[in-house]
């Protein structure tokens, strides 16, 4: 049977020489922390392809490369559609963030799930991006729907803290029931956030 290391330096040895070495490094820590998404198959050549493609991911990102060995299911998901990912379909993020903060996790459990989800979903859209599987507009779509929906779930949650140790916020003049609004203000307000953008945002008592 062929063994992590031959294996790690067939699927780099596309690479530029110079890069071989630390890209051979990393896949063999991930096939270390993860040998299911390296196990061979009867089918030799269906096996190089995704790993060539991991490859080239991990000689390319290094935020990929730490999210892939901080989840290795995420790796054994990509690997078995043929090193691609598929593409988030409008809402499915939004759906999983729901999901995790239904019934109101505490702050930690909280934190951690929505740090998960972000790491999961930046690799996954960086990665379709980095093989040019992704336009342009889907890359900008998925990054907007993952800021919306996670500052969406902390801002829900926040505002459960402050009812539940100081009461309902209510407005001064009317007497009703006020929250907190969160504008997201530059690529995120348009819709427009990338791989590289920061979020702003502005908080308001209306």
């Amino acid at each position: 049977m062929t063994n992590r290391a031959e294996i790690c330096r067939t699927a780099a040895a596309t690479l530029p020489e110079s890069l071989r070495p630390l890209t051979e490094h990393h896949l063999f820590q991930l096939a270390e922390r993860n040998p299911a998404a390296f196990a061979p198959t009867a089918n030799k050549d269906r096996d190089q392809k995704p790993l060539k493609i991991l490859a080239q991911v991990v000689a390319s990102s290094d935020f990929i490369t730490r999210a892939l060995a901080a989840l290795p299911e995420l790796l054994v998901e990509i690997q078995a559609a043929g090193g691609v990912p598929q593409a988030r379909e409008t809402g499915e993020i939004s759906l999983t963030v729901d999901r995790v903060s239904r019934p109101g996790p505490d702050r930690e459990t909280l934190a951690r799930e929505l740090r998960t989800i972000r790491q999961k979903e930046v690799a996954r859209v960086g990665w379709r991006d980095l093989i040019g599987a992704a336009p342009l507009e889907e890359v900008v779509e998925t990054l907007s729907e993952l800021a919306d929906s996670t500052i969406g779930a902390a801002l829900q949650y926040a505002h459960r803290e402050v009812a539940t140790h100081h009461g309902e916020p209510v407005g001064g003049d009317s007497g009703v029931p006020i929250r907190l609004t969160v504008l997201g203000l530059g690529k995120l307000g348009g819709r427009e956030l990338n791989l590289s953008s920061d979020v702003d945002l502005v908080f308001v008592y209306p």
